[in-house]
């Protein structure tokens, strides 16, 4: 009986311990991964692409619309905003 209780407390401490270096990896993956995917670094790093689909949604929400270019023009200022901001960044 002794023996069987020391080997559940070895297999135990033995999980935990594994439990901590999964943990330990997942937490890495996952720092990693929020760097990678931070705004401004994607804005900073995309600055033309991310301007493009600004002037894009622009133009696309004023396609029904009477004033067209309004849009068009409010989405070439959104995606020059984005692009000023990434450069001095």
């Amino acid at each position: 009986m002794q023996q069987a209780t020391e080997d559940i407390d070895r297999e135990l401490r033995e999980a935990w311990a594994d439990l901590r270096q999964t943990l330990s990896k997942v937490n890495t993956k996952v720092e990693r991964t929020e760097e990678r995917l931070a705004p401004r670094l994607i804005v900073s790093k995309h600055p033309i692409a991310i301007s493009g689909v600004a002037l894009a949604l622009g133009f696309l929400i004023g396609l029904d619309q009477q004033r067209r270019f309004d849009w068009l023009a409010s989405g070439m200022l959104i995606g020059a905003a984005v692009a000023s901001i990434a450069k001095t960044k």
